[in-house]
């Protein structure tokens, strides 16, 4: 019982966990599911959209991130309004749910 006690620590692992938005797509994303993204705006590190990173984001930028989830300090973002590989297509559209009447929420998709 004590060998497994002393073990077990040696077992835990760290994960650095990589995730996308994929219904609605994120603009970073867009070039998975629409090939006219594909020319312009391949990004390979679409999944580490992590606003600079936690220390970045909250000893910089107060907590701060941009919508398309780059560092908030960031003069020229590439998916914003301007950026490179801003293209202005909107991906899909979705109608709102009456089922959630009496809530409130607020959601910027990027």
């Amino acid at each position: 019982m004590i060998g497994l006690l002393v073990l077990f620590p040696y077992f835990l692992t760290s994960v650095y966990g990589h995730g996308y938005l994929f219904e609605p797509v994120a603009r970073s994303s867009a070039w998975l599911v629409d090939s006219s993204f594909r020319q312009c705006c391949t990004w390979p590190n679409h999944m580490e959209m992590f606003c600079g990173g936690l220390g970045h984001q909250w000893n910089v930028n107060d907590g701060k991130c941009s919508i398309c989830g780059e560092p908030y300090d960031k003069k020229v973002k590439l998916l914003e309004k301007g950026g490179a590989m801003y293209k202005g297509t909107i991906v899909g559209t979705w109608i709102t749910c009456p089922c959630m009447n009496d809530r409130f929420m607020v959601q910027n998709i990027c």
